[in-house]
């Protein structure tokens, strides 16, 4: 509201008075460094909006999150978020309100990261919707080419219309400072620097949905041309309009918008609806608006129609509580007629594919979300309630011991009390690593059972069944993209159809021989650990050390009288700051004079954007490349030689540590779950925070800063298992 009303240049009444907005407050008086700069940037390939923090070390080599190409310098605009504004202390008010002056606000940039399901139809296209939404509100000046801003008295006046400075404060003028600084009772001119082309912006988190629309009968998207846009934004104000009714709530506790997208598969630019909740954090009006979208796009088609039959949008329609959508440019007629050439409404059904499906329901549910609801359905009286998993895909690419698919596995266990059975259609194709994770969740209490049901192997694919006696609530899926064991297990990142119903019986199943399958390679020792190497990362080796010699003394004798020199270790997912802590911490234990050679493998980082905590990935590759380098070596001495790879398949299963010893010997350590089995602990959450955005040198000192403050606990009471085996 802020930006929009009280932007510098704006007009402002208050208690009948007129004053004018003539800058912005400073966070902290007369301190130019204080301030703090960001970069809002648009990715011209591919529409993807966000905003960069600390602008001075991230103006250059920026790239989009979403696509990796390279932002240009046209595409970016410096933004200072303010600490308020100001009027000038002695310009005169006056009683004049017959005329205001405003300051046009750029329309919201609208970015979400969450899950996308397909609309019942896949040919009308997908939603996308979530928790993790960003609405970004800027002003960028009467003529949008920003303000130029004196940083130390805050005075602010827009650029001028070729991109110059303003008179008014172009050399050799000098100005009043804003908060009116006097010297020996005499007013002073203020000297403060003079910084141009900023933008003013302020970003929240909330709730957001969108939606991709595309013609079923050419497969088109709703096209980037102006007045396909302005379709979009009317579709936006109308799919808003129809979630208040829906939800008996006011439409103006929601916002609307639309953005420019392109499909990555076919290059085609689209333009995408838009609608989020207001509030900062989010109020859950959109998200709990998915719940029915079928209805919602119905609704929608009514909410075109006027009574009044105006020519665009009136108070009988559209503009009914919000004056703002008087001001936007709307086409409430071509918009009812897109979606009737098209004969949309005759496709907001589920499609053939799922005819064989009795009783089949469109869900608007992701897949972990049916799975609560479905619990929660269930009879609450003592009856054995059972969850069953169908795992799908390539067993190649199945990685049974990713804490993300384990730790879920042995919450629904332990917490929920629930049964938990891994349906399995081929397990004579699994390979050693698939087998020993088998068998250990097997140990868990988890079953491995296989069927010949129709469902586990042709479309549409049975994923979940959750069930009892009585009740079995069935979910089915159009492909297996996401159905696979690992990082992305149940993730919905690309568009998928999901079909649920209540009339499916539980499928007939038998359990898996295991009894040919070894957990462990003869001469191997197994150690199970929970809580034992709980503590501070900066002290992992000694507490790693003290279990070794309890527990595998041969491996100690080695430690003891040998000494590493060359130590490999493969994992897929060596791609956070706080994994390579942890990583750093077991190595620690090899550490020697005589360490020459040390070889990482794993996959290469493709991180969002909203990556903050130590936890999270490396947003840009480069980075972590170079700090894996930067840290192995100031921790063991020697630069490691790193291998990243692009796909799964090209790293074996297992997180390996291989250590070759100065006697010829050679020893391997197999860590079921890897660094992801340990959580970071502080004793203040700012403590796990982490600046992605700064250099990798400035990360490194980061991470030396870390390693001395961090603990390390382990996420779940059920245990971790650690392999080690000597060869000669």
């Amino acid at each position: 509201i802020a930006i929009r009303e009280y932007a510098p240049g704006s007009q402002i009444v208050i208690d009948g008075r007129v004053y004018r907005s003539a800058g912005v407050q400073l966070y902290t008086a007369f301190q130019q460094g204080a301030q703090k700069f960001d970069i809002a940037w648009r990715c011209k390939n591919c529409g993807t909006t966000g905003v960069a923090e600390n602008a001075y070390s991230n103006s250059n080599d920026l790239k989009c999150h979403e696509c990796r190409t390279e932002i240009p310098a046209s595409q970016k605009k410096e933004i200072l978020r303010p600490a308020g504004f100001t009027s000038d202390f002695y310009e005169p008010t006056s009683n004049d309100i017959s005329s205001q002056k405003y300051i046009r606000v750029e329309r919201p940039r609208i970015q979400l990261e969450g899950d996308s399901l397909n609309l019942p139809d896949s040919r009308c296209g997908f939603i996308r919707y979530g928790h993790n939404g960003s609405v970004f509100y800027h002003s960028s000046g009467e003529n949008e080419k920003g303000y130029a801003i004196c940083m130390e008295c805050g005075r602010s006046e827009s650029m001028s219309a070729d991109g110059e400075i303003p008179k008014f404060f172009a050399p050799p003028h000098t100005h009043r400072p804003l908060g009116g600084k006097t010297q020996n009772g005499k007013l002073v001119d203020c000297a403060g620097h003079i910084k141009p082309h900023l933008h003013l912006g302020y970003k929240i988190q909330t709730d957001v949905l969108e939606i991709y629309l595309r013609n079923p009968l050419t497969g088109e998207w709703l096209t980037d041309s102006g007045k396909d846009q302005i379709i979009a934004t009317t579709l936006a104000v109308a799919l808003r309009d129809a979630i208040a009714d829906e939800l008996g709530i006011a439409s103006t506790e929601m916002g609307f918008g639309s953005k420019i997208d392109r499909d990555t598969d076919t290059g085609q630019t689209r333009s995408v609806i838009q609608v989020f909740d207001l509030v900062s954090g989010g109020a859950g009006f959109v998200v709990a608006g998915v719940a029915n979208i079928a209805r919602l796009m119905r609704l929608v088609l009514r909410k075109l129609e006027c009574r009044s039959q105006c020519e665009n949008v009136c108070s009988h329609c559209l503009a009914s509580q919000d004056s703002r959508v008087e001001y936007e440019e709307l086409d409430r007629r071509a918009a009812r007629q897109w979606l009737f050439n098209c004969n949309f409404q005759d496709y907001l059904h589920l499609p053939d594919q799922f005819s064989i499906v009795q009783g089949a329901e469109y869900c608007s549910q992701t897949a972990l979300q049916f799975i609560q609801s479905s619990i929660n359905k269930l009879p609450m009286e003592n009856t054995s309630k059972t969850i069953r998993i169908f795992m799908s895909g390539d067993s190649r690419g199945w990685d049974l011991a990713h804490p993300i698919f384990r730790d879920k596995l042995l919450s629904w266990k332990a917490t929920d009390q629930l049964g938990v059975e891994l349906i399995i259609e081929h397990s004579k194709d699994l390979d050693e690593e698939s087998q020993r994770n088998l068998k250990l969740l097997s140990g868990l209490g988890i079953k491995a059972l296989t069927t010949g049901d129709v469902w586990s192997s042709n479309a549409p694919y049975l994923m979940i069944q959750v069930y009892t006696d009585s009740n079995c609530f069935s979910l089915f899926a159009s492909s297996t993209d996401f159905t696979e064991p690992g990082e992305h297990w149940l993730r919905q990142d690309e568009a998928c159809t999901l079909v649920s119903s209540r009339l499916i019986p539980a499928s007939q199943v038998s359990p898996v021989d295991m009894s040919s399958w070894g957990i462990t390679q003869t001469g191997s020792t197994v150690v199970e650990i929970t809580s034992e190497l709980n503590g501070s990362v900066l002290s992992l080796c000694k507490r790693l050390k003290k279990i070794v010699e309890q527990q595998v003394p041969e491996f100690a004798q080695l430690l003891e009288q040998d000494s590493a020199v060359a130590i490999s270790y493969s994992d897929r997912y060596l791609k956070s700051p706080w994994s390579l802590l942890l990583l750093s911490g077991f190595l620690y234990l090899f550490k020697s004079d005589d360490l020459e050679r040390v070889e990482i493998q794993s996959l290469r980082s493709i991180g969002k954007e909203n990556s903050y905590q130590i936890k999270h990935d490396w947003i840009y590759e480069e980075d972590q490349g170079d700090i894996l380098s930067k840290w192995l070596k100031l921790v063991l001495g020697c630069v490691p030689d790193l291998s990243l790879k692009d796909k799964p398949w090209e790293l074996l299963h297992g997180r390996v540590i291989t250590i070759e010893w100065k006697s010829g010997k050679q020893s391997r350590i197999l860590l079921d779950q890897g660094m992801g089995y340990w959580q970071p602990r502080a004793m203040y959450r700012d403590e796990l925070e982490f600046d992605f955005s700064a250099s990798a040198t400035a990360q490194t000192e980061e991470m030396a800063n870390k390693f001395k403050a961090i603990n390390m606990v382990n996420s779940g009471s059920w245990p971790t298992y650690m392999s080690f085996t000597s060869e000669v």
